[in-house]
């Protein structure tokens, strides 16, 4: 639950498992920080870690991310599919006026 001025905000969950924390995380990023509308947030590309660290990216991550990343020595492992570590994820957003989204 994100609040706001003491009032629910959003409401977040995901399915358990080992991309549970970082995919709420992402959502969050994607929705508050990025300004992503809801939906977008939550179907925007997703990375994660194994249970052995390694960093692991959907396949529909930005080619310009990834090459990026590679430039800089980061390892990646893509992922095709549905995978346990990026989970899905459903929320509300709790607008003014009683609206929700």
């Amino acid at each position: 639950m994100v609040l706001a001025d003491g009032k629910p905000r959003l409401l977040l969950g995901t399915p358990g498992g080992p991309g549970q924390t970082i995919t709420i995380a992402q959502v969050l990023v994607n929705r508050l920080l990025h300004g992503l509308p809801l939906n977008d947030a939550i179907a925007a590309p997703r990375w994660s870690f194994d249970l052995s660290g390694n960093i692991l990216v959907e396949n529909a991550m930005a080619e310009s991310s990834l090459a990026a990343l590679a430039q800089a020595g980061v390892r990646l492992q893509r992922i095709a599919g549905l995978s346990p570590f990026f989970g899905s994820a459903e929320a509300i957003e709790l607008l003014g006026g009683g609206i929700m989204v």
